[in-house]
């Protein structure tokens, strides 16, 4: 019985795991997509006021 315990406990904790790094990727992409979109638009914006 506490075999089939801890085996659950570790299959929950390894799931929640996997859901967090999923979450943590998707948030990691979220930011970089943001800093990429700040700094494209920084670059627009110097050459438009180098021209």
């Amino acid at each position: 019985m506490s075999q089939f315990l801890s085996f659950n406990i570790k299959r929950s904790f390894h799931i929640q795991l996997l859901k967090d790094v999923q979450f943590n990727k998707a948030t990691f992409q979220f930011v970089i997509s943001e800093i990429a979109v700040k700094y494209n638009y920084g670059v627009i914006g110097q050459q438009i006021r180098g021209i």
